[in-house]
């Protein structure tokens, strides 16, 4: 497996070449969240996905599919406008690549963005929420068949960076804005959690439920990335029983002007 990786990022990284040593941080936007911080951006290259060699490109209406290298208010920037997943039909292995590929162009910082459902009753519907830890109990782990030869394999537990979390929540004070902390449930959709399932969600400690970022992040920390991790409250069983993705977008769009106002500060800063 490592060898085939290892070609396979040969070749991404072969086309790629432009975009090495560019920036030591990057950011992946979820489900409409990246359209306030695309506006900001000064940028200098621009690839969809189903270009580069071996990278996975997606079959999700709600994410554009690109890689940008670009400035962030002068601060170089890589941005990924989406991701793929599981619930699409995509390996574990398939979903993570881009992290593999963002650590071999330079990338030491990780912002990882979804958009997910909320389940403390004490978020709010656009709310944005800094992770301090997550729940993954579907038995996906990326790093199965992994060797040390890219990384570590037997990680500890703590996948999001202190610091990193520490400066956003700085950041978001320093706005105005009301920066949540909690814990990520991660679950691999595409169905939306039933009433019983979300009632053991909350009594098991998980204050969102997401279907991606979970498997990016433990790559990262393979390949000693820093993380952090950012949830924007879209949707949520004590909202509304019937979420839709359209609705869904929606809420994230709006939000994004108040993560684009922390990744500012965190960019700028890191």
């Amino acid at each position: 497996m490592m060898s085939k990786l290892k070609q396979d990022l040969e070749e991404s990284c072969a086309f790629l070449e432009q975009y090495k040593g560019k920036a030591k941080n990057a950011v992946i936007f979820g489900t409409g969240l990246a359209g306030a911080t695309l506006d900001k951006l000064k940028i200098h290259r621009r690839v969809s996905y189903s270009d580069i060699p071996n990278f996975p490109s997606g079959k999700n209406d709600f994410h554009k599919g690109e890689l940008i290298a670009a400035d962030l208010n002068g601060s170089p920037l890589m941005v990924m406008t989406g991701r793929v997943h599981c619930y699409e039909g995509y390996t574990v292995q398939q979903v993570v690549y881009p992290i593999h590929v963002l650590k071999e162009l330079g990338v030491e910082c990780l912002v990882n963005t979804s958009s997910v459902g909320g389940v403390n009753k004490n978020l709010s519907k656009g709310d944005l929420m800094v992770l301090r830890d997550h729940i993954n109990l579907t038995s996906l782990n990326p790093l199965i068949g992994y060797d040390d030869s890219l990384g570590t394999r037997f990680l500890p537990g703590n996948f999001y960076d202190s610091k990193l979390a520490s400066l956003a929540e700085k950041s978001a004070a320093s706005e105005g804005i009301s920066l949540k902390n909690g814990i990520l449930f991660f679950l691999p959709g595409p169905s939306f959690e039933t009433i019983a399932e979300f009632k053991s969600i909350e009594k098991l400690g998980g204050d969102t439920i997401g279907w991606s970022g979970v498997l990016e992040t433990i790559v990262a920390n393979y390949r000693n990335m820093k993380v952090l991790g950012i949830n924007c409250i879209t949707d949520s069983l004590n909202f509304s029983n019937t979420p839709h993705l359209k609705e869904i977008s929606n809420v994230a769009e709006k939000s994004s002007h108040n993560l684009y106002k922390i990744l500012a500060k965190v960019i700028n800063l890191n």
